[in-house]
């Protein structure tokens, strides 16, 4: 294992192969249990309009993942209506929600089966946030939900969001590929490194430094973002993400919910869009074409994931972290 990712992203770096007696793919096991939430495959897609609708989450849940319900509705009632749709299908699904959402908001959602309720903010470090999800983390848990956050890259802002009752922790700054923040702002940090920085917090040693958690000590870290391809989400998983986040990779699928255009959930269009106004523009709208079944790409992936293992000596996600050697590649 590469003691140091400092500057490091996902071509970078290999994995190393070594002795393994796991044998086969279908030895691997990729499935996860965390508070109330199974997953089969630790692939949750992410709250992007235009690509994850109520068609991607029901096929998604019977794949094994999850799938979370975008914020950028025309009226409450159209939000309602599609939950409601998606609630009549599965009951594996999650839905975001905005930065001081009214209660209404996350209530109907859990009240309606939502597994996971999605601060959906791009900026992980605010303290605005870590007070709003002080708020809404006692009803959450009482549902027996679990409550996400993000975007932050290292292990103060994974630090400050735990000790704010978030569970699960989207790990990334300007890595997806219709994110322009790295850009705009200047802002970011290469990805595996980042994945690792924010684990390292979670798992370091002597037990003592998890005191700071309180009592929220199963923090769960989600790589967000410049997931292009199963090798770089068994490396994303390998330096220590328990899930894995997709977005744009979604858009080929049928079962996505576009019309051969994709944006940013900060680009120019979004913002017209939802509110009428553009601010500061930090995504891309593009063309893509849907020409491929859900099945088909998660069944790639997933392969891709298993093959990785056996050449780690990995059963499993725990096995891979644990096993797992990386070298750079140049």
């Amino acid at each position: 294992m590469i003691e140091k990712f400092d500057g490091l992203d996902f071509d970078d770096v290999y994995l190393h192969p070594q002795v393994s007696n796991v044998l086969s793919r279908s030895d691997v096991d990729l499935s996860t249990t965390f508070g109330g939430l199974t997953l089969d495959i630790p692939i949750i897609a992410s709250p992007m309009k235009g690509i994850v609708g109520h068609d991607l989450i029901v096929e998604l849940a019977k794949l094994g993942g999850i799938g979370i319900l975008h914020r950028f509705h025309k009226s409450d009632s159209a939000r309602k209506a599609e939950l409601s749709k998606i609630s009549s299908r599965t009951d594996k699904f999650g839905v975001a929600i905005g930065l001081n959402a009214d209660e209404h908001q996350y209530k109907y959602a859990l009240d309606k089966g939502a597994k996971i309720i999605c601060v959906d903010i791009a900026n992980g470090y605010l303290t605005s946030l870590h007070d709003f999800c002080k708020k809404i983390a006692k009803t959450v848990h009482s549902y027996n939900a679990v409550l996400m956050t993000g975007n932050v890259v290292c292990w103060d802002g994974v630090e400050k969001l735990a000790e704010s009752g978030v569970d699960m922790i989207r790990c990334g700054i300007g890595s997806g590929s219709l994110c322009t923040t790295r850009y705009a702002t200047g802002v970011g940090k290469p990805q595996l490194q980042a994945i690792r920085d924010c684990y390292m917090i979670c798992n370091q040693e002597p037990p003592s430094v998890k005191h700071k958690f309180a009592s929220n000590l199963a923090v769960k870290i989600i790589a967000d973002g410049g997931l292009y391809s199963s090798g770089d989400m068994a490396k994303a998983l390998a330096a220590g993400a328990d899930y894995l986040m997709i977005g744009t990779a979604f858009a080929e699928a049928i079962e996505s919910d576009n019309n051969g255009e994709i944006s940013g959930m900060a680009s120019r269009a979004l913002q017209e869009e939802h509110y009428g106004s553009v601010k500061s523009i930090e995504g891309i709208t593009r063309k893509v074409k849907k020409d491929k079944s859900l099945d088909e790409i998660v069944d790639r992936w997933v392969w891709g994931i298993k093959s990785s293992c056996t050449y780690q000596n990995a059963k499993n996600i725990v096995e891979l972290q644990r096993n797992a050697k990386f070298i750079k590649a140049r």
